[in-house]
């Protein structure tokens, strides 16, 4: 799904999908997941370590 949803916005904002396959274009793709894991990492880890300092009945108190 995500290639041809990605094949359809570079046909959309470029006019042109010639290099879309080409191996200078492919090496944004482990930078991407790269990227996206980080950002999932980050944003899991500050509710995780504030959860870890919290006393659990006053957790399970608040609701």
């Amino acid at each position: 799904m995500s290639i041809v949803i990605g094949y359809s916005v570079v046909d959309a904002m470029m006019g042109t999908t010639e290099f879309f396959f080409l191996p200078d274009s492919l090496i944004y793709v482990p930078e991407g997941m790269i990227i996206g894991m980080a950002v999932c990492v980050i944003s899991g880890f500050y509710p995780a370590w504030r959860a870890s300092n919290m006393d659990p009945i006053d957790a399970l108190r608040s609701d």
